[in-house]
């Protein structure tokens, strides 16, 4: 898959602020470091991810050296990405999708439990 920019979006001025431009501090960009052993974050994405239905959601395609999951191997289907009158066949399912996997992360337990650590052991801490 190729990402471009949308045509149809090429005049695409941005957010509308009014005449005022964001303050540096809202468009800057902070990367903050963090264990990834001890905070997973991201196993905890891949383990939801694959819990879901996957013709819904999505599947994890495997690389030939490993078996492990990882996200960047993780595929959406077309027809979850487009609402149902955006699409010629009218097979869209881009809204039930978004509201499945909504869902499915509000009432996850064990994904709320490891970022709430996430959040208080490395992101609080900082300011």
């Amino acid at each position: 898959h190729v990402v471009t920019y949308s045509k149809g979006r090429s005049q695409d001025t941005g957010p509308k602020t009014g005449a005022k431009v964001l303050p540096p501090e809202v468009r800057s960009k902070d990367i903050i470091p963090y264990d990834r052993h001890k905070h997973k974050i991201s196993q905890e994405v891949v383990r939801m991810l694959n819990d879901i239905d996957s013709d819904m959601i999505g599947e994890f395609r495997h690389d030939s050296d490993s078996k492990e999951l990882k996200l960047e191997n993780f595929v959406v289907p077309i027809n979850s990405l487009l609402p149902r009158k955006k699409t010629k066949m009218k097979d869209g399912v881009g809204e039930k999708a978004q509201r499945t996997l909504s869902d499915y992360v509000v009432k996850d337990e064990k994904f709320h439990e490891v970022f709430d650590q996430f959040v208080c052991e490395a992101i609080l801490p900082l300011f």
